[in-house]
């Protein structure tokens, strides 16, 4: 999938999912190696994943597609800087904040 984002997008952001008891230094460094090994180091890696968020949506234009993979809906197991509990929660406060 990342050597796809690398060959068919503008940006791509790597960032934490749920841990499941990985020391969260040993994730962040796979996600390097994957960015380098299959992202041509084209890619970013934000391991709070509330801040990838915010990220993709402030470095993006009106008519860009954003495509946030992996918890949806699902609440996260962890917490991150925005005070949110799933993916689909974090865009709807972002969103909010962007258009009061």
């Amino acid at each position: 999938m990342i050597s796809v984002a690398s060959k068919l997008s503008d940006q791509f952001v790597l960032t934490l999912d749920d841990l499941n008891s990985v020391p969260e230094n040993e994730m962040v460094e796979a996600l390097k190696n994957i960015n380098s090994l299959y992202g041509k180091n084209q890619g970013i890696v934000i391991p709070d994943r509330t801040n990838a968020i915010i990220r993709a949506i402030e470095n993006s234009s009106h008519d860009d597609w954003i495509i946030i993979t992996g918890k949806g809906h699902e609440n996260y197991n962890q917490k991150f800087y925005l005070p949110t509990k799933s993916d689909e929660e974090t865009v709807l406060y972002i969103e909010n904040k962007l258009y009061q």
